[in-house]
């Protein structure tokens, strides 16, 4: 299964192929936790046709950045408040 990961606040989005059910929980729980700390509103999109997704966001004038979501992981774990634990990319 494909997923996508929006953000609409930079005009970006992030694309996966081949994302099994464990990960598509694990992403959803990374979004969701980054969310609510940056009080963004990053949209998962899940089982995402791939071709359909990427023409529509690209029409919007959004740009694939393929290392969006590990730079949210990244910037999530950097700026950890006291107390607060990491977060795992992707679970294996």
């Amino acid at each position: 299964m494909s997923f996508i990961i929006v953000d609409d606040a930079n005009k970006q989005f992030d694309y996966f192929m081949h994302v099994t059910s464990d990960r598509e929980t694990h992403l959803y729980s990374n979004i969701s936790k980054i969310n609510k700390k940056n009080s963004t509103q990053l949209k998962p999109i899940p089982d995402a046709d791939a071709d359909g997704y990427v023409k529509y966001y690209e029409d919007l004038g959004y740009s694939m950045n393929q290392g969006l979501y590990d730079k949210l992981i990244s910037d999530f774990n950097y700026n950890l408040a006291e107390g607060e634990k990491h977060l795992v990319p992707w679970i294996i």
